[in-house]
């Protein structure tokens, strides 16, 4: 038999969920080695941001945010904090 509550409570959940994340893809300037992917990747995870994945040698960061907790701007503004330069 089909749970109809729980199918809406679930789907619900994770319409919800998917329409709040956003996969950036960040092109940035000023890394010279692994510490600074280190540095990027902390910072990035400890503000809430997820699939974090950073290149030096390729000047990217990319990562899946949640929109409702962490924007893209502030994103930005983390890693220029740090010394980089967001392009």
């Amino acid at each position: 038999r089909f749970n109809s509550v729980f199918f809406k409570k679930h789907f619900i959940y994770f319409s919800c969920f998917s329409q709040a994340m956003k996969q950036l893809n960040l092109k940035v300037e000023g890394m010279h080695c692994k510490s600074c992917e280190v540095i990027i990747t902390e910072e990035l995870e400890e503000a809430g941001a997820k699939d974090v994945k950073v290149s030096f040698s390729k000047g990217t960061v990319a990562a899946t945010i949640d929109e409702k907790n962490l924007s893209e701007k502030k994103v930005k503004q983390m890693i220029e904090k740090e010394g980089y330069k967001v392009k």
